[in-house]
Parts: structure tokens; sequence; C-alpha cells
């Protein structure tokens, strides 16, 4: 890497331009600066406390919450971190990943708490709930792709959109896709998505949003960057026959399975557009081996602690889920507990849920900075930025956790959350938090640092044209100013051989003159 750092800066001495992947070398540089190493304050910040007991959540339901955990078949899959060879490797990487560049724990985020869950191709015992080593890779190649500017919510809707795709699915998640991007295409189809009040769509999520497409651009507008690109999964998502019983499963609790195949086609739609839009800049694996090369990251941390980490997200998890205003609204995955009539196939009471319409899980979740949908469909551009270029994209992520909004017990009163067949509340929060305002002037002095780093990098590249121009300006007079002279000394040589031509030519001009006088003299 000090290799490429050396190359780069001998090029920018010489005045040429940076090349694509100098600039892309650079981001990845910046993006491990101005995002600080993982700690233990990062992890509680992310996760939160590991003894949350207050005036908000009592040590009865601690202790309930603590049965079901041990309770469960998610423990056991816990357990098994650090015995597991090249699979925790994977998993080390993805954590490490989410953790410093979104600020989010994988458990947390790719839940039934943002509408998924993992359901991989096999069942096996080491997997099932840990993500399968395939997984993990193409995981954390995705994420830290600069077209989701390191904004998770970006990657969740992809994902959901790529997984419901697949599963040819007609079921009413009540889910907006980049309800803060300001596509007329997407704007347009989640507004077709809140009309139905039904279980069911008219239509799969896709054909809805080729039709909206269609409409937007019979308008004379023109699809934004995250429309083309779902257009682009679902041309690329295989949709499966039927989906798997596990699959069904999780369709009947109201959350979308997504497995290794839907990230493929994720992956696959960036690659596909990468060369035509250069908002999109660069395939996934150069993004990804950018990173690797790049390598920055403390690795004892989370080696030591991970199956730790791991455990402390998922009980935060039951917690959020067992807050008085969501229960019965958030469905927890059937696979995680033993003996769930759900686990066997037959409907249960999240699935009646589903059929009558009741506050999803994404509406319970909904308030939290971390990892709840009412943020982000009210979140202001400020907060859910558009997709910049990918030399904008060093930014450091809001601090306010999915822990420390869901201590407060104002998130989780039931009036915060709307009927799935209403109109959706799209403005903040009435309350807001100390934690939120300090996440605020957190995020801005993040753009404030990310807008000073931008603008060092123009001057930079200015400086380097400017140079480049010089030196080509310099070489040019020289070249102009050498002709110059060869022609003055040309002009020169000329003169003085025109001169000595003319000397020696003198007496047979004076003898002519001399001779033609004679004649006439004698006529």
């Amino acid at each position: 890497m000090s290799e490429q750092i050396d190359d780069t800066e001998h090029a920018r001495r010489l005045g040429h331009p940076p090349s694509a992947e100098d600039k892309l070398a650079q981001m990845v540089r910046s993006l491990y600066e101005t995002h600080e190493k993982v700690t233990l304050d990062t992890i509680q910040d992310i996760i939160g406390d590991a003894e949350p007991v207050s005036g908000n959540w009592d040590q009865e339901s601690e202790e309930q919450m603590e049965k079901q955990w041990k309770d469960s078949v998610r423990k056991e899959s816990s357990d098994l971190i650090g015995a597991r060879g090249n699979n925790d490797w994977a998993l080390r990487d993805l954590w490490k990943k989410c953790l410093r560049f979104l600020g989010q724990a994988p458990p947390m985020m790719l839940s039934p708490l943002n509408c998924l869950h993992f359901v991989p191709d096999r069942i096996r015992p080491m997997s099932i709930h840990l993500f399968t080593y395939e997984a993990c890779g193409d995981l954390t190649q995705l994420i830290v792709h600069p077209i989701w500017g390191l904004n998770y919510r970006h990657f969740i809707d992809s994902l959901i959109y790529s997984a419901n795709c697949r599963v040819g699915g007609v079921q009413n998640f009540d889910w907006p896709f980049f309800p803060d991007d300001g596509c007329p295409a997407l704007q347009l189809l989640n507004e077709k998505l809140t009309a139905v009040e039904g279980p069911r769509l008219p239509n799969t999520v896709h054909k809805i949003h080729v039709d909206a497409r269609n409409v937007v651009v019979a308008r004379g507008e023109t699809p934004g960057l995250f429309s083309n690109l779902l257009s682009c999964i679902g041309e690329l998502a295989t949709t499966s026959k039927s989906p798997s019983s596990a699959e069904r499963i999780q369709l009947q609790n109201g959350v979308v399975p997504f497995n290794g195949e839907d990230l493929k086609a994720i992956k696959n739609a960036i690659d596909s557009m990468a060369s035509s839009d250069p908002r999109i800049g660069y395939p996934v694996q150069v993004v990804h081996d950018a990173f690797k090369a790049a390598k920055d990251t403390d690795e004892k941390l989370i080696i030591k602690h991970l199956r730790e980490f791991d455990a402390r997200a998922c009980k935060q998890v039951l917690r959020i889920a067992a807050r008085p205003g969501n229960r019965g609204t958030v469905s927890l995955s059937p696979d995680w507990f033993k003996d769930e009539p759900q686990a066997t196939g037959q409907p249960g009471p999240s699935s009646e849920r589903v059929a009558s319409r009741s506050p999803s899980p994404r509406q319970a979740f909904g308030n939290s900075d971390a990892r709840i949908r009412s943020q982000h469909r009210s979140s202001s551009s400020e907060d859910s930025p558009t997709l910049p270029a990918a030399s904008d994209l060093i930014r450091r992520r809001p601090t306010t956790s999915a822990a420390q909004i869901a201590r407060d017990s104002t998130l989780f009163r039931s009036t915060d959350i709307s009927h799935p067949g209403s109109q959706r509340d799209r403005n903040p929060p009435r309350e807001q938090f100390v934690s939120t305002q300090h996440g605020s002037m957190r995020a801005e002095q993040g753009r404030a640092s990310l807008h000073m780093r931008t603008q060092d990098s123009r001057i930079e590249e200015l400086e380097a044209t400017v140079q480049n121009l010089s030196r080509r300006l310099t070489e040019f007079q020289a070249e102009t100013d050498h002709k110059v002279e060869e022609h003055a000394n040309l002009i020169k040589t000329l003169q003085e051989e025109n001169r000595a031509l003319k000397h020696q030519m003198a007496p047979y001009v004076t003898y002519s003159q001399s001779d033609s006088s004679q004649q006439r003299s004698e006529t």
C-alpha cells in the first residue's frame, strides 16, 4: 500500500491528474481516517449497555428476556462463534466493516427489525443464524461500496427489493423504498404501495415499480440512480418457482427472507451499471480490494469478544420486541426458538397480524436512528443525502445508536405506531432527545470535515492540472523560442550569404556597365 501511495504522490508532483484507482485508494484511506477504530465505547453506542436495567426497563423484564435467550436456538448458534474456522473469519470481517463504517451490528441490521431474515439455501446448524461463509463475504463487499453513501438504509432497501423479487412476493409489507431520495419513480412507487390497504399487492413490487418508471418517463421526467439500480436488480433476480417452507414461515410473519442469491443480484446490478454510470464508478470487487489494500483495523477486539457482541446484539433485539409498544408487532424469527408453532409451518399470531394489516415490525421499530423506519421515512436531506460522487463519500456516521434511543421509553409508545392503511407520518418525531442532538452535531462536524476534505481534494486536482498546463506551456514556449531562434539564425545566414554574393558580383556588374558605355560612345 505504501508503494501505491508513493506512486500516487509521485504522479501528483509530476503534474499528472490522479487516475480512477488513485482516487479510489485516496477515498478509502480517508474513510479509515475519519471513522475511528472499533472500541468498547463504539460497541456500547451501537448495541447498548451490557447492563441495560433502568427506569424504562425493569429487572423482571430483563430476567424474562434472559430466560428467553438462554432457551433459544439462536443462543446455541451464538455459542459456536470461535469454533467455526474460516466461517468465523468471514463473520468477523463483516462485523468490522458494519461497526466501523455503518455504525451497525449485523444481528440487528439484518433482522426482522428491518423486515429481513437470512434463510440459506441449505439449513446448516453452524450457519443458519450466523450467515454462511459466502454470504458474509458478499455482504462485506457490498456494504462498503460508495453507492450507498455509507447509509445502511439504502442497502437494506435494495436487499429487501432483491429478495422480494426472488420469492415473487405480492405480500404487502408496507415498506417504502428510498423515501428520502426524491426520485419521481420511487415516489410514485411508494404512493402506489401506500394506497394498498389489504394484505396483498395487485402485482409484484418490481412490476409496480416498472409501471411507475414508465409513467415518469412518459411525463418527461428521469428516474433516479436508485430507481435504475432497483430496476436492474429486478431484471437480474431469479424468481423462485415457489418459496421454501422456511421462507414461507418468514413471509407469514411479515418478514422478507433473503439469501446469497439476492446479494449476488445486487452485486451483478452494480457491476453492470458501473461502466456506464459515473455515479457508481467502480465494480464491487474493485472497491473491496481497495479496502483490503488499505487494511487499518485492529482485529483483536473483535476476535476476543465477537461471541459476546453477537449475544448482546441479539438480546437487544429481544428487548426491543418486548417493549410494551412493540408487543405483537415485531415478529421475531420462529427459528430462533424451540417448539414454536410457526416453525412447523402452521400460521401463528404473526401471520394473522399480516392478514389483518396490523402494524408491521418496521413501524414498531420506526423511530430509532439505528434501525428504525419512521426516521427512514422522515429524515431530512442532510441526514440521508442523495448519492454523492465517489470523492464526496467521506463522512462520519451519526453517533446516535439504536441502543441509545431504545433505552428511552418514549420511543415505544403505541401512539407512535401508525396504522399501515393510513397515510404515513413523514414528519420528524415531536420529541428530540439530547443524544440525537449530540449525534446531529457530530454528524454536522463530519459533514464539515467531508466538505473540507472534498475541497482539499479538488484543490489538489486543480493544482495538478495547473502544474501540468504550466509545464506544457513552458515546454511549448521553449520549443517556440528555439524555432524562432533557428529561423532568426537562418535569416541572418541568408542575409550574410546575400551580401557576400552581391560583393562577389560587384566587379562583373561594374565591368558590364563600363562595357555598355564604351559601346554607346563608339556608336
